[in-house]
């Protein structure tokens, strides 16, 4: 599914952030979010190190209901 979301990355790219995302975070969705910020070039650590960064920096749209 994930290589179909991210055409413009390589297969295998494609199907580590959908393995990575499936297993961290909590909205799939999240694997096209990654799929924008990823390079050709990059590799599984460069995609690590992005979903680390959501993980910690990203609004939780939880927090966005409690305030309305």
């Amino acid at each position: 599914m994930s290589e179909k979301a991210l055409p413009k990355l390589s297969s295998s790219l494609a199907r580590y952030i959908g393995v990575s995302v499936w297993k961290r975070m909590d909205d799939i969705r999240d694997v096209i979010s990654i799929g924008k910020l990823v390079r050709k070039s990059d590799g599984p650590e460069d995609v690590d190190r992005i979903i680390k960064t959501l993980l910690k920096y990203g609004v939780n749209d939880n927090r966005i209901e409690e305030e309305i």
